[in-house]
C-alpha cells in the first residue's frame, strides 16, 4: 500500500510540477486560503482553481497523520462507554425507585416497598462512573484526531 501511495505521490509531482507543492502545513494552509478566496471572488480560470485545491486536499492526506491513532479511537471508545455507563446507572437508579413504590391489589394494600438506596448507590457511581469517562474521552480524541505533518512515528514497530 505505501509503495502504491509513493508511485502516486511521484506521478501527483510529475504531473503537477507547475503548480509548488507546500513544505509545511503553514504553507499549505496560506495556498488553500488563497484558492478559496480566488474561488470566492470569480478570479482566474474556477477549474484549474478547482484541481488546485483537489491537488492540495491530496498533497495533505499525503503528507499528515494523526497525531496518535491509539488516543484517538481509545477517546472515542471512552466517551461511548462512558454515555451508555451514564444511561445504565440512570435505568439502575429507575428501578430502584420503581422498588420503593408500594402497590395496592384489590381493596387490601400489601406493602412489597424495597429500600432502594443499594440501587442508587450503585446507580449513582455508575452514572459518576459515565460522566467521567465520556468527559474523559473527548480531549483524549481531539488530542489524537490532530493532523501532523511528517511521516508517521515507526517507533511501535521497531523490536
Amino acid at each position: 500500500m505505501r509503495a502504491f501511495l509513493f508511485a502516486a505521490a511521484i506521478l501527483f509531482t510529475a504531473a503537477n510540477a507547475s503548480a509548488q507543492a507546500p513544505t509545511s502545513i503553514e504553507e499549505y494552509d496560506l495556498r488553500r486560503a488563497q484558492l478559496k478566496q480566488a474561488l470566492k471572488d470569480g478570479s482566474g480560470d474556477q477549474r484549474v482553481i478547482r484541481d488546485e485545491l483537489a491537488n492540495l486536499k491530496e498533497w495533505y492526506k499525503f503528507n499528515t497523520h494523526r497525531q496518535d491513532s491509539s488516543a484517538f479511537v481509545g477517546g472515542i471508545i471512552l466517551s461511548g462507554v462512558g454515555g451508555a455507563t451514564l444511561i445504565a446507572g440512570a435505568l439502575v437508579m429507575l428501578v430502584g425507585a420503581m422498588q420503593s413504590i408500594s402497590t395496592c391489589i384489590g381493596f387490601g394494600c400489601t406493602s412489597t416497598a424495597r429500600d432502594p438506596s443499594t440501587y442508587y448507590a450503585v446507580g449513582g457511581t455508575m452514572m459518576i462512573g459515565g460522566a467521567i469517562a465520556g468527559i474523559a474521552g473527548i480531549p483524549l480524541a481531539i488530542y489524537g484526531g490532530k493532523r501532523v505533518y511528517g511521516p508517521p512515528d515507526m517507533a511501535l514497530l521497531r523490536f
